[in-house]
């Protein structure tokens, strides 16, 4: 893959966990106003899962850059999937999750 792709699929997560910093800001402030539990807390942890596939993508892409240089565990697949597909699946999980918890009145209002 190319690093200038790598690096773009890193500035786009990193993107999506800085929605998802704002999402939980937000909802708590709708939460903290309707005195509900403090669910939105759920979407600063999907923004920290967000954040560690950013991180970990941008050492994919040092592996692209050099790949002599980095161990070969960090080329696997398997790496892949546990470090940026499950945290990112589960961070976006997070972040929708909480995005239905306090704004779902939205739709129901016509």
């Amino acid at each position: 893959m190319s690093i200038l792709l790598e690096v773009g699929r890193s500035v786009g997560l990193a993107g999506l966990a800085g929605m998802l910093v704002i999402l939980g800001a937000l909802s708590g402030r709708l939460g903290a106003v309707l005195k509900t539990t403090p669910a939105h807390r759920a979407a600063h942890a999907g923004a920290g899962l967000v954040g560690l596939a950013a991180v970990t993508n941008l050492l994919r892409a040092a592996a692209v850059i050099q790949p002599a240089s980095v161990p070969a565990w960090l080329r696997e697949a398997y790496f892949e999937v546990l470090m940026i597909a499950l945290p990112l699946t589960l961070g976006l999980l997070a972040g929708v999750w909480v995005g239905w918890h306090y704004w779902r009145w939205l739709l129901s209002k016509r």
